[in-house]
């Protein structure tokens, strides 16, 4: 998410921040089973606060589907290139056409 275009950099961070915590809070569960009252506090503001801003982006100002169909088109014309090497054209032509009555 840091690289991508779509999200803002400083939410990929803070994911990555959450991921740490999640991972911070398990070894400590394992290696430190008295402390897990502090761990698990960072975690819970960590992740909730990565979490739900997550989320609120997504509902408010999302992602443009005109890119999601770009990339799913791009796809499908990719796998059925493949698939071309496998079946015959008439196989391939059936199920492009499946695909895109849809």
């Amino acid at each position: 998410m840091i690289k991508s275009d779509d999200f803002p950099r400083f939410l990929g961070l803070l994911l990555i921040l959450a991921g740490g915590g999640y991972l911070m809070d398990s070894i400590a569960n394992f290696l430190l089973p008295n402390y897990t009252e502090i761990t698990s506090w960072f975690v819970i503001i960590s992740a909730v606060i990565a979490e739900f801003l997550l989320c609120f982006w997504l509902l408010f100002k999302g992602i443009k589907l005109k890119k999601i169909f770009r990339f799913s088109n791009g796809l499908v014309n990719n796998t059925l290139k493949i698939l071309s090497f496998f079946l015959d054209t008439d196989t391939v032509i059936n199920l492009y056409n499946s695909y895109t009555h849809k």
